[in-house]
């Protein structure tokens, strides 16, 4: 856990991080062309045990555009900082110990991403909106369940009745 130093000081003499794509599509397809899946990066928060990153594809059409999914890998590459008791910035202090080499890569799949655009801000909005609206409808709903089961089966009995 480190908290007293510039979050600047992780950029990418620290951190690799790149997609990589699936099924070795930038292998295999002659016509791949690597720029379109770079992106950039920035630290927004390194809090408690929590490192949060700002990732910005340069083309997010191009990002897993297959039905298997392209892997965004992060790779801790340079450790060390002068003021760490270990001199290694991924240390345990509760084991005494730092991190494997074997576990310094994380790699998790990357979903389908959409253009950072108006029209698709505009729609996650609108998304939302539809979303409360729904959630609305269906406590209304409830509520009216509640209120009208006891009138409602007596009409129905009544009704039935007739």
């Amino acid at each position: 856990m480190k908290t007293d130093f510039d979050l600047s000081l992780i950029d990418d003499t620290v951190l690799d991080i790149y997609v990589l794509p699936a099924l070795n599509r930038h292998l295999e397809d002659p016509t791949f062309d690597h720029s379109t899946i770079e992106l950039t990066w920035v630290v927004d928060s390194f809090e408690d045990k929590d490192l949060v990153l700002n990732i910005t594809f340069k083309n997010a059409m191009a990002i897993s555009p297959l039905q298997i999914q392209d892997r965004l890998v992060i790779e801790f590459k340079n450790l060390t900082w002068p003021y760490d008791p270990k001199n290694e910035i991924i240390y345990a202090k509760d084991i005494g110990k730092t991190i494997d080499d074997s576990y310094r890569v994380i790699s998790r799949a990357i979903q389908r991403q959409l253009e950072d655009s108006e029209s698709n801000r505009s729609f996650a909005a609108s998304s939302q909106r539809g979303t409360d609206g729904m959630m609305a409808a269906l406590v209304f709903a409830f509520i009216v369940n509640l209120v009208m089961a006891g009138a409602l089966g007596h009409m129905i009995g009544w009704i039935n009745t007739l």
